[in-house]
């Protein structure tokens, strides 16, 4: 059996190879079989231009008719073949994940019990601090964004996270930050030793609701000791604005920005429900409480 290739045989097609220019075999053509390549890996019967006529459409069509339905139906199965592998490959995800969280739910409870342990205040700084986060729980929930600057508003660091969960819709229309802003991003394990280096030189944390962020950091390995001092501008402003609970009597807490628009705080020079931002706020109010006590006081002294 002679090749393809063989000069005598230029023009030589397969019966689909006519097809795709329109072209036909004639009734009676026999065709020729030959090797597609010197190799002899694949044999054909080819036709002659001779051997072929122009089709109709409707020739062609009814040609191809059994290939589409060929490819359609490896495309159906294909597609129901990716679709299982699909369901598989988040089954497994979800499985590791919920390992993850289980195995991370002690870690955490470890790491914040180990991070909090009294120690020898060393530092000197007073910082505020604030954290965005993916939910409620320190224990459950993952770090968004950190912010830590000093008492002059000095920034010392502000980072947003890579996480493991893959949404967190309720806190996302709070703080705006989505997966695909943070996919890119460091994971907070990368930045830790970072951020417990600055954390060496502070002797006071400041923060609104402060306890929060706080518990965060120390389930993600952050050492604040439990002798650290810190001051809680959510629970002083809730004493300066004097509102009860008409059930239990306690004073009523506040929101950040309820407290910062009390002191005039002008937000268009921040941004609100972001670390940073809230950050400034907060030592916006803390001055503005000092400063009320500070006239109190002078008072009080004459």
């Amino acid at each position: 059996m002679k090749h393809k290739t063989d000069f005598e045989y230029k023009g030589y097609r397969t019966v689909r190879q006519w097809a795709l220019v329109g072209f036909l075999p004639n009734k009676n053509a026999k065709g020729t079989w030959l090797w597609a390549n010197p190799h002899h890996q694949n044999s054909f019967v080819y036709f002659s231009p001779k051997e072929v006529h122009r089709a109709e459409k409707s020739e062609i069509d009814a040609f191809f008719e059994p290939e589409r339905r060929r490819n359609n139906n490896n495309r159906k199965k294909l597609k129901e073949q990716r679709l299982k592998e699909e369901i598989c490959v988040k089954k497994e995800l979800k499985s590791n994940l919920n390992l993850y969280r289980s195995m991370n739910l002690d870690a955490k409870e470890a790491l914040k019990d180990i991070c909090s342990q009294n120690r020898e205040i060393k530092g000197t700084k007073r910082v505020v601090i604030d954290v965005e986060t993916t939910g409620l729980s320190c224990l459950h929930d993952e770090l968004l964004q950190v912010a830590i600057i000093d008492i002059d508003g000095n920034e010392l660091y502000n980072g947003y996270f890579n996480v493991f969960s893959n949404s967190w819709s309720d806190a996302e229309m709070i703080n705006g930050i989505t997966k695909e802003f943070v996919k890119d991003k460091p994971l907070f394990k990368e930045e830790r030793i970072k951020i417990n280096k600055i954390m060496e030189d502070v002797c006071e944390i400041i923060g609104y609701n402060v306890k929060f962020d706080i518990d965060f950091l120390r389930a993600n390995g952050i050492v604040i000791p439990c002798n650290m001092e810190t001051t809680d501008i959510m629970q002083d402003f809730a004493y300066i604005y004097g509102e009860r609970n008409e059930y239990t009597g306690m004073y009523v807490y506040k929101k950040l920005e309820f407290c910062a628009n009390y002191y005039d705080y002008d937000w268009n020079s921040t941004k609100k429900h972001d670390a940073l931002g809230d950050c400034l706020a907060t030592l916006y109010c803390y001055n503005h409480i000092k400063e009320d006590e500070d006239r109190k006081g002078d008072k009080s002294d004459t």
